[in-house]
This record gives C-alpha cells, sequence and structure tokens, in this order.
C-alpha cells in the first residue's frame, strides 16, 4: 500500500504515475515534488520554503514540538516533516510493524524530554517508536535522539524503564512484515504469569475489556511496541508465546509478574466495528 501512492496531478491538470512506478519500488525518471509542494498546487497548505524550519537541536515554541510536528494527541506525526520543514524520506506515513529495530537504553527523562542512546538513524521530525509510543524526534547527534514527551502520552502509557523498544517508521517500499501498527496506546496491561515453554515463553497478560474486544486467537497485539500473535484468551487476559529471538533482542525477555506493558490492538478490528456497529464505539 506505501508503495503504491495514490495517483496525484500534475501541474497542468494531468495524472502522474506514482512515485515508484508500477508499484514494486522503482523510481520514475524524474524527482518528484514533495508532499508539501503537491499540497501547495491543490491550495491546501503552504510551500516548504514558507514554513519555518529548524536546527539541530532547536526547541519549538515553548521548548516543544511545533504544531507542525506534533499531532493533537501527541503520539503520532502526520506528514512526517524532516530538516527545514520539508516532507522526510525516510517515511511517507507514520506506520510501524512491530518489527522492533533495538533495545536501546534510556540516558534521561525529565521535564517532558526523553534520551534515547541508539543506532537507529533518524531526522528532526522523524517518527520513532519507543516502546510502542510513536514520538517525534526533536533532537539527534551522537548516537543519541530526544523527544519532547507530552502529558497525553504519559496518561496513556506506562513510565519509561531504563530500556526500550525502538522501531523507526516504515519505509516506502519495505516489507510490511507483520501487522499495521500505529503507535497508539490504547491501554497499560499488567503480566499476570511467564513461564518457560520450549525454547521460548508464554506470557499471560491482564487487560482491560476495551482492549480484549477486539482479541481474537491467532490474531495480533503489539505489546511494548512488539507485534505478537495471541495465543489463547481468558475473561480477563490474553496470552502470547515468545521465541527466543524476541526474549534476546526486545525487553519482552525480561518481563516478570505484575509488571506494566503498553498495549496497541489490531485498528482494523476497530474499523470493522465501527463499520458494523457504529454505536458501540466509545467517544
Amino acid at each position: 500500500m506505501l508503495a503504491n501512492e495514490v495517483s496525484r496531478k500534475g501541474e497542468q491538470g494531468q495524472c502522474e504515475e506514482d512515485e515508484h512506478g508500477s508499484g514494486r519500488g522503482q523510481h520514475a525518471p524524474q524527482q518528484r515534488a514533495g508532499r508539501g509542494d503537491r499540497l501547495c498546487r491543490r491550495g491546501l497548505g503552504p510551500r516548504p520554503e514558507d514554513r519555518p524550519g529548524r536546527k539541530l537541536g532547536e526547541a519549538g515554541p515553548q521548548g516543544g514540538v511545533d504544531e507542525h510536528q506534533l499531532g493533537a494527541d501527541g503520539l503520532h506525526l502526520s506528514p512526517v516533516l524532516g530538516k527545514h520543514g520539508q516532507t522526510s524520506e525516510s517515511s511517507l506515513r507514520t506506520v510501524f510493524t512491530g518489527i522492533v529495530r533495538e533495545r536501546a537504553q534510556v540516558v534521561s527523562f525529565g521535564g517532558g524530554r526523553l534520551v534515547v542512546e541508539t543506532s537507529v538513524e533518524a531526522e528532526i521530525g522523524d517518527s520513532v517508536a519507543v516502546d510502542g509510543v510513536c514520538l517525534t524526534v526533536v533532537e539527534a547527534g551522537g548516537g543519541r535522539l530526544a523527544f519532547d514527551v507530552v502529558p497525553e502520552t504519559l496518561e496513556r502509557a506506562k513510565p519509561f524503564g531504563a530500556d526500550v523498544n525502538v522501531e523507526p517508521a516504515l519505509r516506502a517500499a519495505e516489507p510490511l512484515g507483520s501487522h499495521y501498527v500505529q503507535g497508539h496506546v490504547d491501554a497499560v496491561g499488567r503480566v499476570r504469569s511467564s513461564e518457560p515453554e520450549g525454547d521460548g515463553r508464554r506470557v499471560w497478560i491482564e487487560a482491560p475489556q476495551g482492549v480484549l474486544r477486539y482479541c481474537v486467537e491467532k490474531g495480533s497485539i503489539t505489546v511494548d511496541g512488539v507485534s505478537l500473535t495471541v495465543a489463547a484468551l481468558d475473561g480477563s487476559a490474553f496470552a502470547v508465546a515468545l521465541v527466543p529471538h524476541t526474549i534476546a533482542t526486545t525487553t519482552l525477555g525480561s518481563l516478570e509478574p505484575g509488571g506494566e506493558v503498553n498495549l496497541e490492538p489490531d485498528v482494523l478490528a476497530k474499523y470493522v466495528e465501527r463499520l458494523i456497529k457504529p454505536d458501540t464505539m466509545t467517544a
């Protein structure tokens, strides 16, 4: 889906082919205009050169992320903006897969500013999932990424620990590999048990009914930013089976009873519910 953007109109009103040719990732012969230029042609937004840029490490209004970078809920970035307010080439949409790139170390967290030491490369304005929470990079350099964490995020997600799971946003033409993850945490779950199972572990996680209603056996759910398959369900919890690779490369390997985890159910289930029973959706 990401590799085949909707066809857009050119300056003469003619329909141009998408940025990646036939949809297999080939680039068109000529360089295409950025998203900001396309919006400008349609009269939907300012030209990139008219938007204020920001130097590396320079804070936005009131020391936070400016309104062009941070969504109203504080959990996502749309559109993704890079240096000087132009559309970032690293990701065309704020989309994740739940395949963690790295287990990173938290350097500091105070005053709403989270600093993480990581080998994941990102520019100011890029979106990065941290323990399943989509955050906007406000400072980058020296093997570290900094994010401003707003109260909305703190209310919905668990506190950040010493280590966090990090995943950059999906790039155009990259394989999805898992399931569609937004980086919008719906609730915090609590580990009921974690027991060895063969070479892996079976973990039971207690979750609110608002999350369990979207869970089905063999369906997908995101736990601390990791895409997992629901192995079993009961009235108040769900179980997941952790393979050795997940145990070794993510924070889930250190889960213990009573520990908290960020939860994001598959958003497709929400769309289905909305279409079938719109009156069941809460405000």
